[in-house]
């Protein structure tokens, strides 16, 4: 028996298997031909999970965590998220990719005062006419056609444009197109929750946390 502690959660998360070799390389998932009774859930893979000479786990793999588990030790999964939770870990509440009404939004990367988030609305998505306390936000079009809102100017968007949304002001972004909608925004600031969202209006009745 082998144990590997991964290296993205050095304090927590110990799996115990027998003899497990991953790698991320650029394809599909892939289980050798050696492995057997193996349950591997691709939620979304980025890249490939490669497993060569493992038997019964469960493997799951997300954008942001990868869950390596003895089929036996299923029930255990649950302990395990306690322990991510009381270590701080972001991973155990917060996915990388969050699904909204108006479609979804990647966050893509973080540090100390910046954000990177990919977001795709969906044609006839509308985002709240919100504001935010302690961040600037940077868009960048890369596909489709954006109708954005800032304070009282109203302006169309293609791709290759970019607008700049001040702390503070009030804005919103639409999509009046056919296809979806992609654009970058980078956020700059002291605090980038999802709490500073300030909706002032909203076609989605949705409350302040949702």
């Amino acid at each position: 028996m082998e144990t590997l502690l991964l290296p993205f959660s050095p304090r927590f998360i110990v799996l115990t298997i027998c003899a497990v070799v991953t790698a991320l390389l650029l394809s599909i998932g892939i289980v050798d031909h050696k492995a057997f009774d193996i349950v591997l859930i691709p939620i979304i893979i980025f890249g490939a999970l490669t497993l060569l000479g493992i038997r019964d786990l469960i493997v799951v793999t997300t954008p942001d965590a990868v869950l390596v588990v003895p089929r036996e030790r299923a029930e255990e999964v649950k302990r395990l998220v306690s322990l991510l939770k009381q270590a701080g870990r972001s991973e155990a509440t917060n996915h990388r990719r969050c699904h909204r009404p108006w479609g979804y939004y990647d966050a893509v990367d973080v540090g100390e005062r910046f954000q990177v988030k990919r977001l795709v609305v969906a044609p006839g998505g509308t985002l709240s006419l919100q504001k935010h306390l302690h961040r600037s936000e940077h868009w960048v079009v890369v596909h489709g056609t954006a109708e954005v809102t800032i304070g009282e100017m109203k302006k169309i968007m293609h791709e290759n444009e970019s607008a700049y949304i001040p702390m503070g002001a009030v804005h919103r972004l639409s999509n009046p197109g056919k296809i979806a909608l992609e654009l970058i925004e980078v956020q700059t600031g002291s605090y980038f929750g999802e709490d500073d969202i300030i909706r002032l209006d909203d076609v989605y009745r949705r409350g302040p946390a949702e």
